[in-house]
């Protein structure tokens, strides 16, 4: 790249100066930086479902594996037992 008259050239094409061809756009600009202090986040783990329902997600969740699932299945399973709701015998068919 070399410059020629207020702009470059490149491959034997001369390309405008930046700053010269958009001065006004550029002066509009504006940025911030935020810096993230803390982060609240609410889960929901099915609180107002049957317990069949959850029950079926859980196992769902225990079967599938990614990332996290079972983490929430364990947090589930948690929330049932502090719930005091009897357990069913068998998966509800919601899914």
């Amino acid at each position: 790249e070399v410059e020629i008259g207020g702009g470059l050239a490149h491959a034997g094409l001369e390309v405008a100066d930046p700053i010269a061809a958009h001065e006004a756009q550029l002066r509009t600009i504006r940025a911030i930086s935020i810096v993230i202090e803390e982060v609240r986040a609410k889960f929901k783990y099915g609180g107002n479902v049957d317990l069949g329902h959850r029950e079926a997600v859980i196992a769902g969740l225990e079967r599938r594996g990614r990332p996290g699932d079972l983490a929430a299945a364990r947090q589930t399973r948690r929330r049932i037992d502090a719930s005091g709701q009897e357990r069913s015998s068998a998966p509800s068919s919601h899914q």
